[in-house]
């Protein structure tokens, strides 16, 4: 039994520090605001001289007004994204709708807005260290 309670505190340990790893979210509402002609687009550079490679995004604060397309693109690398390439945590439930991309430098999802709030997604490039940046919806 205690190593039972062992076993949960320290998954309550894992958690809270996976939590606080996220990139924190300014108190002001503002951001790079993202509503061109309906594609948002955000380039991806991946830095490979560190192992593993680590990715940066150029517009890590987003701010949406409106239903949009988003479109990141890894730029100057031959690296992909992982399959799971862009991620959107399910909590407040996401107005975010994966889209097929055609090539594997991109991915692509659509933005319905359907509710405002500050949503935290990961970008996953293969072999990088994942990203945890976040859009607004306004």
């Amino acid at each position: 039994m205690a190593l039972k309670k062992l076993g949960i505190g320290i998954l309550c340990c894992i958690s809270w520090l996976a939590l606080g790893a996220r990139a924190a979210v300014p108190a002001d509402d503002t951001g790079v605001a993202c509503n061109n002609r309906g594609v948002c687009k955000i380039k991806v550079t991946v830095n490979d001289s560190q192992t593993p490679c680590t990715v940066a995004v150029d517009k890590p604060d987003v701010s949406i007004g409106s239903a949009v397309n988003v479109r990141w693109e890894i730029v100057d690398s031959t690296r992909v994204f992982a399959a799971d390439g862009i991620v959107f945590d399910a909590d407040p439930p996401s107005p975010f709708n994966a889209v097929a991309a055609p090539n594997p430098n991109e991915f692509r999802v659509h933005d319905a807005k359907t509710h405002k709030g500050v949503f935290h997604y990961v970008v996953n490039v293969e072999g990088c260290t994942p990203l945890d940046p976040y859009v607004r919806n306004n």
